[in-house]
């Protein structure tokens, strides 16, 4: 049985790429590599999602993890591979794209094929420039970013996307190119990208977005899942931690807070000094509402968390880990703030139940506590996603609590 993997430069972005296989009825689980790959969970599901936290590294440094992470999967027996790309183009894209490359040299010479385009959040792709609902980005083009990495790179506009796409690839091909980047502004642009892209078989890396991974797995062939997903009964509050300060983030808070979720924000100060009087008061206020049963949405007053995210996202997790054992649920916006408290849960991998809005995917953990978790990137979704989730959380818990046992089964 073919075996699908996704590599990924955060969690969150992990997940919602992953979320397009298990839409396709694979079994589909998202995990973490530290400092390697935990292969064995290969053996349990259909397709596998990996956050190799490269986009806090340096570029040379996300590069050599990429490679290695996929040279040992290669070497798993992973059959088809997915190198997921920020939908903004944050992090090394050209720097990762290549040492995918390098490492799946093995398939009888790799290319890539990168489509960035994800419709369903306005990220479309033109004349190889990436645009956010019709705003082109303050970046260089995809094309450039790949060439500046040594990659001889081709481009398929969006006239011969929609024209036909096959004969556009094979040019590209026949032109030298090792990446091929395609125009995308429809769903049905990366359908017929991806549909063209599998006649070239296992050599093809697909490099693009939680859009393009839709389409990719639409064209595998339909499968029975290799085991259920276990559910089980859990209780508490919900926990909303934001740890972005993307604009369409703090809307999202706002409607939560407005939908019932009490609101508490933590300073820089509170994380940085672990005995200070206010973060003590903090973790109080924390406790006091999850015993009197309340949502919380946490969120750091701060802009700086762009400076420095792992520090920030390591000791929010700290400042949280001794009340996660009294929550129901989790929500978590941004990449590297879902790692760390996720791994502050004692979780080692996500089991992916649902995808509750496009790039939006609902887990369960794995490790020594099993419970329901929605990751976000930080400028997904709408003014309404954080309610949503939590309200699809509260959903979950309040059947935990008329059944109070076990369930198996996949959802």
């Amino acid at each position: 049985m073919s075996i699908v993997a996704v590599v990924a430069d955060d969690l969150t972005g992990a997940a919602d790429a992953a979320a397009g296989f298990l839409r396709s009825g694979f079994t589909t689980s998202v995990t973490w590599r530290e400092p390697t790959l935990d292969t064995r969970l290969l053996h349990q599901v259909d397709a596998i999602a990996v956050d190799l936290r490269t986009r806090i590294a340096p570029a040379a440094e996300a590069r050599a993890t990429t490679e290695a992470a996929v040279t040992e999967l290669f070497h798993a027996g992973v059959t088809t591979l997915y190198k997921k790309i920020d939908s903004m183009l944050r992090g090394h894209v050209g720097e990762e794209v290549s040492g995918a490359l390098t490492a799946w040299a093995a398939r009888d010479g790799s290319i890539a094929i990168v489509a960035p385009a994800f419709p369903a959040m306005g990220r479309t792709t033109i004349e190889g420039r990436q645009r956010v609902h019709g705003v082109v980005l303050d970046r260089p083009s995809i094309p450039s970013i790949l060439q500046q990495s040594g990659l001889t790179t081709g481009v398929v506009d969006i006239s011969a996307t929609r024209a036909d796409a096959r004969r556009a690839l094979a040019r590209c091909l026949d032109q030298g190119a090792r990446a091929i980047v395609c125009d995308a502004e429809l769903d049905e642009d990366l359908e017929a990208i991806a549909v063209a892209g599998a006649e070239l078989g296992s050599r093809v890396v697909w490099v693009g977005t939680a859009g393009l991974a839709h389409a990719v797995a639409r064209t595998l062939a339909p499968r029975t899942p290799r085991r259920s997903i276990p559910v089980v009964a859990t209780d508490g509050p919900i926990l909303i931690v934001v740890g972005s300060t993307a604009p369409i983030a703090a809307e999202q808070t706002n409607d939560v807070r407005q939908a019932g979720a009490a609101h508490i924000e933590v300073t820089l100060d509170a994380l940085e000094d672990e005995d200070s009087t206010e973060r003590r008061t903090i973790v109080q206020d924390i406790e006091s509402l999850l015993a009197g049963d309340r949502d919380i949405v946490i969120t750091i007053a701060s802009e700086r968390i762009h400076d420095q995210p792992e520090w920030v996202a390591a000791r929010l997790a700290r400042l949280l880990e001794r009340t996660l054992s009294r929550i129901g649920g989790l929500v978590i916006t941004g990449g590297e703030t879902a790692t760390q408290v996720l791994r502050a849960c004692g979780s080692r991998a996500l089991y992916l139940i649902d995808e509750i809005e496009p790039g939006v995917p609902l887990a369960w953990t794995v490790g020594a506590r099993s419970i329901p978790v929605i990751t976000k990137a930080g400028s997904f979704g709408t003014k309404t996603t954080l309610t949503h989730a939590r309200s699809r959380l509260r959903e979950i818990v309040g059947l935990a609590r008329q059944s109070g046992s076990k369930q198996e089964g996949r959802p």
